[in-house]
């Protein structure tokens, strides 16, 4: 029976003809003057792209030449050229980068891609500024606080690009009090941990740091209502502290949840920087911290809501 396929050079040879029939078409459009340079370079431009894509499928130096001979910042106000540069800076920009291997995911040390296209004179200024701006991303998604702001730094000293330098370190918070943990609930009303806890002087207080994109986060929210209705007589409060959360998913996930009608769900507007979190050293959530009545931290790393025990050491603090 034949196979239902076409080989990968057949389809290459398709596509190259496509190519310099769409080329002559677009010279023959520009001699005539339909078409000005500008959008031909830009029509230009977008079948490079396209020309580019296939070449992925081929062989894993073509991704190298290819994507070295199509940079410019004339195309920087192209979105195509946009989508091009995500493609390079995953596919090229990225590959040889060491791996940070952690229990939640790996992902590449963005910190020394950084600093290499930092220093990498072949590319064009502006097109640099955008592959450093992609890699400020992922630097604010998993390094701390004082990481981000140190290359916040820099991206604005070689871009002058201030309005996203601003959006940084307002994004997360990197002026506040690193001495205090910082805490909004739902109606943007603000209180920092050190003033909450005091405020629970004689109660026993369960602390969840969980996040909108955990799921055996979320997974334990169910266990951790039940767990709160059954000391709802007793002098214990379940605190939950959004970790590294974006607000605005924070807010519909914590609405999805039924987290929104409790009185005490916070997101923590400085989990980059705050130094409490840096001493419990939380870099794996979920998270379940145990304060006596007197305020004191007594179990760094107590069991989940779901588990056998919780309950007997929930009473033995009682």
């Amino acid at each position: 029976m034949q196979r239902d396929y076409y080989r990968i050079d057949s389809l290459q040879q398709v596509f190259n003809s496509y190519y310099n029939e769409y080329i002559d078409s677009l010279e023959s459009y520009r001699r005539n003057k339909l078409l000005s340079d500008a959008v031909y370079q830009r029509l230009k431009y977008g079948l490079d792209l396209k020309k580019y894509r296939s070449q992925r499928t081929l062989a894993e130096e073509t991704e190298r030449v290819t994507a070295e001979l199509i940079l410019s910042d004339s195309l920087i106000h192209y979105p195509s050229y946009h989508d091009y540069l995500k493609y390079y800076f995953h596919d090229v920009s990225k590959k040889d980068l060491p791996l940070i291997e952690t229990g939640q995911g790996n992902y590449v040390d963005s910190r020394i891609g950084f600093e290499q296209t930092e220093k990498d004179l072949s590319f064009p200024p502006l097109t640099r500024n955008v592959l450093l701006k992609y890699y400020m991303e992922e630097i604010g998604e998993h390094f701390p606080g004082k990481d981000i702001k140190s290359y916040a730094d820099k991206y604005l000293e070689i871009s002058g690009d201030s309005v996203y330098y601003t959006e940084i370190i307002h994004r997360y918070n990197l002026l506040a009090d690193e001495n205090q943990l910082l805490l909004k609930d739902i109606n943007h009303r603000s209180v920092t941990w050190e003033d909450l806890l005091s405020t629970y002087k004689g109660k026993v207080v369960y602390v969840d740091f969980w996040a909108s994109w955990c799921v055996p986060c979320r997974e334990e929210i169910p266990a951790s209502f039940v767990l709160h209705d059954e000391f709802k007589n007793e002098e214990i409060v379940f605190v939950y502290l959004a970790y590294n959360d974006v607000e605005d998913t924070w807010r519909k996930t914590t609405q999805g949840l039924g987290l929104s009608s409790l009185k005490d769900s916070y997101l923590i507007e400085n989990s980059k920087t705050s130094t409490f979190l840096r001493d419990l050293s939380l870099n794996l959530i979920p998270r379940y911290l145990i304060f006596d009545k007197n305020g004191k931290l007594v179990e760094d790393n107590a069991p989940r809501p779901s588990s056998a025990e919780i309950r007997d050491l929930l009473k033995r603090y009682l």
